[in-house]
């Protein structure tokens, strides 16, 4: 985790917002690098990594190798409370990979563990951010074809985000 406000150059989308449709189906993504927030948390996909693999496998002995037909994705993301919550808040960030056949991943789908995963569960305080990695199981043959959907909070609007 670090302190600090998270920025992009691209700008920030809030949730349900109107940019030219960009972001509200997967036919027209938001590209990758787009703030997508909401009253309480801003929320940055910063890069996906194709070679998923080798990371997954380097890091965890435990880590199971993806499905025949598949591969893994590590996605890096950054959130950022914006909200003045005095008892402060865990980043509860739900991210989708939605394929280009419209399937679903979730990273929670298969048990992997990396040093850099994603931290949801610890608490911050107005301004704090951390970044991390989550892990998708996703179609071999069209890994790059498919889209992100991204909610800064569990029960909030999706808007969609380009891999690349």
């Amino acid at each position: 985790s670090t302190a600090g406000g998270a920025g992009s150059s691209l700008g920030a989308i809030g949730s349900g917002a109107s940019n030219n449709g960009a972001g509200s189906s997967r036919e027209n993504p938001l590209p990758l690098g787009t703030t997508v927030q909401n009253d309480d948390w801003a929320v940055t996909i910063n890069s996906v990594n194709f070679d998923g693999d080798a990371l997954v496998a380097a890091g965890n002995p435990f880590n199971t190798p993806a499905d025949p037909g598949k591969q893994y994705i590590v996605v890096n993301l950054t959130a950022t409370l914006k909200a003045d919550d005095s008892d402060g808040s865990s980043p509860m960030v739900d991210v989708e990979y939605v394929s280009r056949d419209g399937v679903t991943s979730n990273s929670y789908d298969n048990i992997v563990v990396l040093d850099s995963s994603f931290d949801s569960l610890s608490t911050l305080y107005q301004g704090a951010s951390t970044t991390g990695d989550m892990v998708f199981e996703v179609p071999a043959d069209s890994a790059a074809e498919g889209v992100l959907a991204v909610r800064p909070a569990v029960f909030g609007d999706k808007e969609f985000i380009a891999l690349q």
